[in-house]
């Protein structure tokens, strides 16, 4: 209890010392928290996309389906009515929809852009996925398309304007086909607001000449029990391809990690930042104290015991700090959380490199986050303590009450 009482006096004694380490715990552990729960928030934006956009649960393809060449017409299915009968079988299919897509050129007369176009369901495409709920100023109408929002900003296009697209059909010929705007889509997918054009699907399979789609994508009770789905589905369909989202998204998997990564390379040099600071400010402290530790070992204390001091200390600081910096990044990471941020306004671009994401991004917190961070604000100050209390217990009681400091 004297050692413990000695240590709270020593951090009330010295205020300016006691707050700066202080602040440097608060602001790294705040920033370290309010940065994880954004990158996490990144990354599960980035694979929601890829699911409720592009993949959906699951995609039924061709069993020659070449991943090399995926918008192929040699690719698409002409048997997919009997793989249908069989998912309205499976308990855990939810809904699924035909989509057919292909490459083309985009024109307008004045600017010609590269996309893909998709042919879909109008009734059936907003069970599995999410882009009709993000179509705004019209509507996917017979006879139309509705284009990603920035490119029709790029191509300066806008709804009741008439474009054209030209394609390879069936027969593998070029065909070229003139569309009206009749809607705009902006959705938090960057490459569906940047690339693609969507058409009705009985209109594509028309232009293309060809009963044909290029898969089935699949909603299931819950996208997270994919291999045990993926297993039944593979053994009730061998004559198809079965694609899981895991796979489909293998490079958003491998591209938000590595960004990831680097992020977190970027938090582990603000915490070494910090670390050397707590230690040097501690460091200071300890060589202050060089009387009162000759004092306390003329007065029969232990090194072990002026050791502890120097630990506790550390470690008390180290929990209000850790404790007012979870505090701090949690409050910083409410907005985020429930209103979100807009980072194309704060990156100044449609897309962050390594995440296909774009607009409002949730931060995404767990308790491990938060137990992590808390905890190791603890351990860096007791630590921070230990080296420069350990490196005064080989001086002699003489040498540190002749200090002169």
């Amino acid at each position: 209890m004297y050692i413990l009482s000695l240590a709270l006096k020593n951090i009330l004694r010295y205020k300016r010392r006691t707050i700066l380490t202080f602040s440097i715990l608060v602001f790294g552990i705040a920033l370290y928290i309010f940065m994880t729960g954004f990158i996490k928030g990144l990354s599960a934006q980035a694979f929601e996309n890829q699911i409720q956009f592009e993949s959906g649960d699951f995609k039924i393809r061709a069993k020659t389906f070449d991943e090399e060449t995926p918008y192929d017409i040699n690719n698409f299915m002409t048997d997919y009515r009997s793989a249908e009968a069989v998912l309205k079988t499976k308990p855990y299919v939810r809904s699924f929809t035909e989509r057919v897509e292909f490459k083309a050129e985009l024109d307008n007369g004045r600017v010609s852009s590269p996309v893909l176009v998709v042919g879909i369901d109008k009734g059936k495409d907003n069970t599995v996925f999410n882009l009709t709920n993000f179509i705004y100023n019209g509507e996917l109408m017979p006879g139309g398309a509705v284009l990603g929002s920035t490119l029709a900003g790029d191509m300066d296009a806008s709804v009741g304007d008439t474009v054209y697209i030209t394609f390879h059909n069936g027969q593998d010929m070029m065909d070229s086909i003139d569309l009206e705007i009749t809607g705009l889509v902006k959705s938090p997918d960057p490459q569906v607001n940047g690339s693609t054009v969507f058409i009705r699907l009985d209109q594509a399979l028309k232009f293309l000449n060809k009963d044909c789609i290029s898969d089935i994508s699949v909603k299931t009770l819950d996208y997270r029990k994919y291999e045990e789905y993926g297993k039944d589905l593979a053994g009730s369909l061998p004559g198809y391809g079965i694609y899981d989202w895991a796979k489909l998204g293998e490079d958003t998997v491998v591209q938000a990690q590595s960004r990831e990564k680097i992020f977190m390379i970027f938090l582990v040099f603000i915490a070494v930042i910090g670390l050397v600071g707590i230690t040097n400010t501690m460091l200071i402290s300890v060589y202050q104290k060089q009387r009162e530790i000759g004092t306390l070992k003329a007065l029969g204390v232990s090194d072990r015991e002026v050791l502890s001091l120097f630990i506790i200390e550390g470690f008390m600081i180290g929990f209000l700090g850790s404790f007012f910096g979870t505090a701090a990044g949690i409050l910083l990471s409410l907005y985020p959380m429930t209103a979100g941020l807009n980072i194309t306004a704060i990156f100044n671009t449609t897309n962050i490199s390594g995440f296909n994401v774009t607009g409002i991004v949730r931060s995404r917190l767990d308790f491990m986050t938060i137990a992590g961070a808390f905890l190791t604000g603890i351990v860096f100050s007791a630590a921070a303590s230990w080296y420069p209390a350990r490196k005064t217990m080989s001086s002699k009681i003489a040498d540190s009450l002749r200090a002169n400091i």
